[in-house]
């Protein structure tokens, strides 16, 4: 019996055993391959997101130093037109403080000539009165002119509005007058 199940137990791990562990070690050299192989694709697949990432980044680097430029010169732009509407209103201001002084050169010539030597009461106030509006506009001029100067600086888009905001209540005040 001794040499029997020796022999019994030598033929079964012969035939059993040994065929069993190569199918297994078979079974786990495929199943490591098969690892490695999705390792490997996974890992192409991150590259390859990695690299439209990166592109994405410089593209957007690249759209936002666009966007920064295309700012600049609005701002740029915005300051200029800004600029040129205030030297247009200081124009037109000083025309019409330069038709007023002419209107009223011209009045005092009329009246000076007139067979009325003396201007009546009601002449001197017209003309005292016609003096403090061309002061008045004088003034405003100054205060647009300086406006001016202080727009030239740097500036932001709040800045702007408020400037513009106030000339434009300057203009109305100008306006009733």
């Amino acid at each position: 019996m001794g040499t029997w199940g020796f022999e019994h137990t030598k033929a079964c791990f012969h035939d059993d055993i040994i065929p069993f562990v190569k199918a297994l070690k078979e079974l786990f050299t495929s199943f490591d391959q098969c690892l490695i192989d999705e390792v490997i694709e996974d890992q192409n697949v991150f590259k390859q997101m990695k690299l439209a990432v990166e592109q994405h980044r410089e593209e957007k680097t690249k759209f936002q130093n666009k966007m920064e430029n295309v700012l600049q010169e609005n701002d740029r732009l915005l300051t200029q037109a800004l600029s040129v509407e205030i030297v247009n209103v200081v124009v037109h201001e000083n025309v019409k403080s330069a038709c007023l002084n002419v209107d009223v050169c011209a009045h005092c010539r009329n009246t000076l000539s007139s067979s009325e030597s003396a201007p009546t009461f009601a002449e001197l106030f017209e003309i005292n009165e016609l003096k403090a509006q061309a002061q008045a506009k004088d003034t405003v001029i100054l205060k647009l002119k300086e406006k001016l100067r202080s727009i030239n600086g740097d500036m932001n888009e709040r800045n702007v509005k408020r400037e513009l905001e106030e000339i434009e209540t300057l203009n109305k005040e100008l306006d009733h007058k």
